[in-house]
């Protein structure tokens, strides 16, 4: 993780690849899903759980697992 800050003075905190893959395999985790898993309820419009709908919202089809 990298925190930058832009001319204007606000920051952004920048995350490699691996550690936004590491943090979805966690969430995965927790939830008992695997990405395909979670992947296809998104197809199905049917999720098993409020949280699952958030880690897809939040990610979606964006992270190569």
């Amino acid at each position: 993780m990298d925190e930058r800050t832009d001319h204007d003075g606000s920051h952004h905190i920048v995350w490699t690849t691996e550690e936004i893959q590491t943090v979805v395999r966690r969430e995965l985790a927790e939830l008992g899903l695997t990405y395909d898993e979670l992947r296809d309820q998104a197809r199905r419009r049917d999720f098993s759980s409020a949280q699952a709908n958030s880690l897809w919202a939040l990610i979606g089809d964006a992270v190569d697992l």
